[in-house]
């Protein structure tokens, strides 16, 4: 019973988020895998935490990877 009411709070809280993310210029499915991470991770407090530096942990990684590609092509190609 516990895994349908964390599974509903999640469907609602995703529904919500969903609804009003675009509208404030934030990326829906930034949302989705944040939600999903916390839930993986246990939920609670425990789960919040090892969310959090999980993706942390992910943001870090992206920015690296995308500076390094950037980096090694000719951006000039970028803008025409």
């Amino acid at each position: 019973m516990d895994l349908l009411r964390r599974s509903l709070i999640t469907a609602l809280l995703f529904g919500i988020w969903s609804r009003f993310s675009g509208a404030a210029g934030l990326i829906t499915w930034a949302g989705a895998a944040g939600c999903t991470t916390y839930f993986a991770a246990g939920g609670g407090r425990e789960g919040a935490v090892k969310a959090a530096f999980s993706n942390a942990s992910g943001i870090f990684w992206a920015i690296l990877s995308i500076r390094l590609a950037l980096k090694s092509v000719d951006s000039s190609c970028l803008w025409r």
